[in-house]
């Protein structure tokens, strides 16, 4: 998802608030008609949803930067023995692995362990 995000972020991304403005004028005249024809589903004002989704959308990158930066992180790839050995929070952070665990116990919540979860109360 990373490496995903970095080609996105590298490529295709300063293309995109062109792209939403280009494709929302070729439909304007359709969303006009839709919305005359069934107002319970249009939208009257479609500018205004274009700006909602083009913030929410920045948003969301801005996010992604934060955490991933604009290249990504290099992924760290493990043989299917050390995984199996790992033990993961619900959110899929590494936390400790198995051998650990009778000297630092879990704190109370939901994890992963040799791709099964286990609740510790």
């Amino acid at each position: 998802m990373k490496t995903l995000w970095a080609s996105f972020y590298s490529s295709d991304y300063s293309t995109v608030g062109t792209f939403i403005d280009s494709f929302s004028n070729q439909i304007s005249s359709a969303v006009a008609a839709d919305y005359a024809r069934w107002p319970q589903y249009g939208c009257a004002d479609a500018s205004t949803a274009i700006a909602t989704f083009k913030a929410r959308l920045k948003a969301k990158t801005d996010y992604l930067e934060s955490v991933w930066g604009e290249n990504g992180v290099d992924p760290v790839f493990v043989s299917m023995s050390q995984a199996d050995d790992i033990v993961y929070d619900i959110m899929g952070w590494r936390v400790t692995t198995a051998d650990r665990l009778s000297s630092s116990p879990l704190a109370a919540g939901i994890y992963i362990l040799n791709h099964k979860k286990f609740i510790v109360k």
